[in-house]
């Protein structure tokens, strides 16, 4: 007995539990998300929220009648569940007990349900621009259908389920002055994702908030900056080209968007007749102090800046830093950028055109830099309208000195160019710390390594080929060089002048006074290291080779490495001319060759002139040796090894024979091998 009143009473506690959280509208009913009345209709309602705050479904009225059903209206909103312990804020009561309504959301009307009929209507809705629905904890749809059938009308009621409220976010904006103090009363213009326009105005701390704000892009804008100051930046800001500050903003998102106002003109500026006169952009502390000084001006100035008469005038629109342009009429025109410290010569960096930049420290000479519309470095172009015209790239610490770098359009590196008129009409690259010396690399069309040129005129004269690193530091050296000059070469005054397209010269080489003029052929590395040595090479000589005075001159033949490195040696050796390597290694020896010499061979004063023949290797090493070997000569290996032996020879000596003073002259015959 005592059991059967137990489960009674349970019975009673759960059905009291359910009739209160029916009533609350927490605990769906067999039925729910859908209504049915007398009007043999039925409505049920789904609802789900996406990734960006909306929320989609479908109300679904179905006719279980056969007779059609009039609509004659239809309402759908939103309501929202607060939790015990928060206080709903002021909103119209929900459809049951503890809703509150946020939004009515727009369905159509559908007008009549056919018999046995069905009808769907779908809805989206941005959950983000109801009402403030702060700390709710649930959120629903709820549907009211009005119909009449066979005379009657009823009213039908559909809830979809619940679900979790987005978490939208939050806008807010901040005003500050360039020091980063807070600006009241400013009012923001804010562009939502839908096109629509609200604004808010900042309070004592620079603040306004737009809470609850739907997901998607907004602009922001500052229609009326205060009295002197105008807007200079937000961040973030996703378009800085664009006006105003671009910022995109998703569920969860608490964004603040910090808008930066600058004082339009600053503390102690524009004082002298017409001085800023109809100034629309920035100007700092000190600065625009002269006669039309700062004058249209439209773009940036900085602190300590343009101070002089006509001093960044004629509608200046680029930007200048602080402690620039203090000179009478600098920087007139400008629309480029110029660093800090820089243009402070008369007329320093007029016209300086859009695409042009400046560094910190350059142009600081009279005229220096006038109509720059390229890239000049930190510390450069410190000479009497040095860099003028220039449309290329300049590196720092460069081109300091008088006419230097004029009408460059080229590269020129860091620590180069620092002699009057050097790197004029450059539109070639120069490396660093080259050309360092009055006219040096003018008219350079071609790449001159690092460290190189660095003598009066050394590669000028409309070098077009190229120069390695550490090459041509001499007087003249690489004058109209066409042609490829290695690393460590042509260090002598006037050497590897006019070498030729074809011509190419190895590393550490021709460094001597006028070596190397006027090659079209190929020098080896460590080469040529004698005075006039290898002139009008056309031919081919080896590393290690020629490395005398006058040694190799008219070479059109082929020279081995190693050889002739004696005074005057190998002179005329012709095309038909083959040296051996380690051969002629004396004075004048190999002169006039037009035959093959092995290797080895030669190797005295004035030994093997003139030969048109065949010298094997390891012979005529002794003075005169071979002279006029003729063109049927034949001399072997390891023969002819005394002075004045095998002289004007046309026979055929074989190998280790003849090695005696005077020993074989004038042969004709047969020597055989001993």
């Amino acid at each position: 007995m005592l059991t059967h009143r137990w489960l009674i009473t349970a019975a009673f506690a759960l059905v009291g539990l359910a009739a209160l959280l029916l009533a609350a509208g927490l605990l769906n009913s067999p039925e729910a998300g859908a209504a049915r009345g007398i009007t043999s209709l039925k409505v049920s309602k789904t609802a789900s929220m996406d990734a960006v705050g909306f929320v989609t479904g479908q109300i679904t009225i179905r006719n279980v009648g056969q007779d059609a059903a009039t609509i004659n209206s239809i309402s759908d909103s939103l309501e929202v569940h607060f939790p015990g312990h928060v206080t709903p804020p002021a909103l119209p009561a929900g459809s049951t007990s503890n809703w509150f309504k946020i939004a009515d959301v727009p369905v159509v009307n559908p007008g009549v349900v056919a018999g046995k009929g069905t009808l769907v209507i779908p809805y989206s809705f941005d959950l983000c621009t109801a009402a403030d629905f702060t700390g709710a904890n649930a959120v629903r749809n709820v549907v009211s259908v009005t119909a009449t059938a066979h005379g009657l009308e009823d009213t039908l009621v559909a809830r979809s389920d619940s679900f979790q409220p987005p978490d939208c976010p939050d806008l807010w904006l901040e005003k500050v002055d360039q020091d980063g103090n807070a600006q009241s009363g400013v009012v923001f213009a804010v562009t939502f994702p839908d096109g629509s326009v609200q604004s808010c105005t900042t309070d004592a701390s620079g603040m306004c908030h737009f809470e609850g704000v739907p997901v998607g892009p907004y602009t922001i804008a500052e229609p009326v900056p205060p009295p002197n100051f105008v807007l200079v930046g937000c961040s973030p800001d996703e378009d800085a080209a664009a006006p105003g500050a671009q910022v995109t903003l998703g569920l969860g998102d608490q964004a603040t968007v910090t808008c930066t106002n600058q004082k339009q003109v600053g503390e102690g500026s524009c004082i002298g007749v017409d001085a800023c006169a109809g100034n629309t952009g920035i100007i700092g502390d000190n600065s625009c102090i002269g006669t039309g000084a700062c004058d249209g001006n439209a773009g940036e100035i900085g602190d300590n800046s343009c101070n002089g008469d006509a001093a960044c005038g004629f509608g200046n629109s680029g930007s200048i830093g602080n402690g620039s342009c203090n000179s009478q009429e600098a920087c007139d025109g400008n629309s480029g950028t110029i660093g800090n410290g820089s243009c402070n010569g008369v007329d320093a960096c007029d016209e300086s055109e859009n695409a042009g930049s400046i560094g910190n420290g350059s142009c600081n000479s009279e005229q220096a830099c006038d109509r720059n519309s390229g890239a000049i470095g930190d510390s450069t172009c410190g000479g009497f309208n040095a860099c003028d015209d220039n449309s290329g790239t300049i590196g720092d610490s460069t081109c300091n000195a008088d006419q230097a770098c004029l009408n460059n359009s080229g590269i020129i590196g860091g620590g180069s160019c620092g002699g009057m008129d050097a790197c004029d009409g450059n539109a070639g690259s120069i490396g660093n710390g080259s050309c360092g010396d009055i006219g040096a690399c003018a008219d350079n069309a071609g790449a001159i390594g690092d460290n190189s040129c660095s003598g009066d005129a050394a590669c000028s004269f409309d070098n077009s080929g190229s120069i390695g690193n550490g090459s041509c530091n001499s007087q003249e050296a690489c004058d109209g060089n066409s042609g490829s000059i290695g690393n460590g070469s042509c260090n002598g005054v006037d050497a590897c002048d006019e070498n030729k397209s074809a011509g190419t010269i190895g590393n550490a080489s021709c460094n001597s006074d006028g070596a190397c003029d006027r090659n079209s052929g190929a020098i080896g590395d460590g080469t040529c290291g004698g005075f006039n040595a290898c002139d009008d090479n056309s031919g081919t000589i080896g590393d290690s080779t020629c490395n005398a005075d006058q040694a190799c001159q008219n070479n059109t033949g082929t020279i081995g490495a190693g050889s002739c490195n004696g005074e005057g040696a190998c002179d005329g050796n012709a095309g038909t001319g083959i040296i051996g390597a380690n051969s002629c290694n004396s004075q004048e020896a190999c002169d006039g060759n037009s035959g093959s010499i092995g290797n080895g061979s030669c190797n005295a004063d004035g030994a093997c002139d003139d030969n048109s023949g065949n010298i094997g290797n390891d012979s005529c090493n002794s003075i005169s040796a071979c002279d006029g070997n003729t063109a049927i000569g034949i001399i072997g290996d390891n023969s002819c090894n005394g002075e004045d032996a095998c002289e004007n020879n046309s026979g055929n000596i074989g190998p280790g024979q003849c090695n005696t003073d005077g020993a074989c002259q004038d042969n004709a015959g047969v020597i055989p091998p001993p």
